[in-house]
């Protein structure tokens, strides 16, 4: 399978989450994604290139971004055929029946909203489904990393993946069917992967003698029986601590950094 991003868009998408996300939906048949926070249409317009029978709808308010809006209208309307890409600016105003066999979360990076998105989207998440968190381990961003934890412990969802940039999540129940996917996705990909996979900021080709470069997979492996009943039973005090700590990761902590710096050098 030949997988194409454009490097026209100038998007960051890492090519190794565009051979993860595309080859996990092909298994599966999966033929509806939504995504929120489109931007440009970098991750939108990857699926509908290269999953031909694959629909998308997209959400994102485009706050005083009137030229980003316009490139993104641009981009699905030629490379989506009337009827595969929908857009809406809020989760309000999105359909209330509509539900999706995968959903990509790239919206507003803080931890309420990120909340919020994973809350809509496990809600609107069909049986057998994947959500996938973007900037997931962004030293940027830790708020993601703090929310996408304490969420995917209450609604039971276990992470299948873990790349560079994004986490993919699937229901407990389905861990195992995608864990074996992704195990034989990965014996191909060791074995060189054919096609061109290119950086959507760059142009940089990552493909040398069939070979991935550049790029690190970790596959979550699957933990004994016994781990998992520890981890279970100190469900409870893990979330706890998590919300403690992510007090310490998130905006607060950079909000009294700015203080000390500013009354140190007596700015006001």
């Amino acid at each position: 399978m030949k997988i194409a991003v454009r490097s026209s868009i100038g998007e960051w998408l890492n090519p190794i989450d565009a051979f993860w996300s595309c080859q996990l939906i092909l298994g599966r048949n999966h033929s509806s994604g939504l995504e929120i926070g489109v931007y440009k249409g970098g991750w939108t317009t990857l699926i509908l290139d290269n999953l031909p029978l694959t629909s998308m709808v997209g959400i994102d308010p485009y706050p005083g971004l009137a030229e980003v809006r316009s490139i993104m209208e641009t981009e699905t309307s030629n490379h989506a055929k009337a009827g595969r890409f929908f857009h809406y600016e809020t989760i309000d105003s999105c359909p209330a029946n509509p539900t999706y066999d995968f959903i990509h979360i790239d919206g507003e990076h803080s931890e309420e909203a990120v909340m919020k998105d994973l809350l809509f989207s496990y809600s609107k998440l069909n049986d057998g489904g994947m959500i996938i968190v973007d900037d997931f381990m962004s030293r940027m961003f830790p708020g993601i990393t703090a929310q996408t934890i304490l969420l995917a412990f209450q609604l039971d969802l276990k992470p299948v993946l873990i790349t560079q940039s994004k986490i993919y999540l699937v229901k407990n129940e389905n861990w195992s069917s995608y864990y074996n996917d992704v195990l034989e996705i990965s014996k191909k990909f060791a074995t060189g992967v054919s096609g061109t996979y290119q950086n959507g900021l760059y142009g940089e080709s990552y493909i040398q003698n069939g070979k991935i470069l550049g790029v690190k997979v970790y596959v979550q492996p699957p933990l004994p029986n016994w781990k998992i009943r520890n981890l279970l039973e100190q469900k409870a005090q893990i979330i706890d601590l998590l919300k403690s700590a992510r007090y310490f990761l998130t905006p607060p902590i950079f909000h009294i950094l700015i203080s000390l710096l500013l009354k140190t050098f007596k700015i006001n």
